[in-house]
């Protein structure tokens, strides 16, 4: 674009630079309201298990973390898929949670599934962003022994 040859050009060249600065803006905006969180967390709660031993949590944009302090004395298992009649055993998106252990993992969706006993408590973490994976309080959980 040429040089602003009068006032009118000047204050039009003026106006199209904000305009280009509050989209900018916007737009760090909007990621920001996509992540609907401070510090990355989507959600965070303490839950206890129904009658079925079976809660679950959805987010309205895709989780990438998921942590989860299993508060009971029985072993929980986290599901990145929608709830099902029994909780699955293995494969992607399954972490086993042993009592009285936390773990957090890399696990992606909108739907994140507790399994456990009915009255079970766990208190539940979802972040936006990828977090460093932990595993506390029982070695089961990555294959060694407590």
């Amino acid at each position: 674009m040429n040089a602003p040859r009068n006032a009118a050009e000047l204050a039009v060249a003026e106006l199209r630079q904000q305009l280009e600065n509050m989209s900018t803006r916007l737009t760090e905006v909007a990621a920001g309201l996509r992540g609907l969180s401070l510090n990355d967390v989507l959600v965070s709660k303490l839950i206890v298990l129904d009658a079925d031993g079976i809660a679950t949590v959805n987010t309205k944009v895709d989780f990438a973390s998921v942590g989860a302090w299993n508060l009971s004395t029985h072993d929980l298992t986290v599901s990145s898929s929608t709830e099902a009649a029994s909780a699955p055993t293995s494969g992607v998106g399954v972490i086993p949670v042993p009592e009285g252990s936390a773990v957090v993992w890399p696990l992606v969706g909108t739907s994140c599934t507790i399994y456990g006993t009915a009255g079970d408590s766990v208190l539940i973490a979802l972040w936006s962003r990828p977090q460093p994976p932990m595993v506390a309080g029982v070695g089961a959980v990555i294959g060694g022994t407590p």
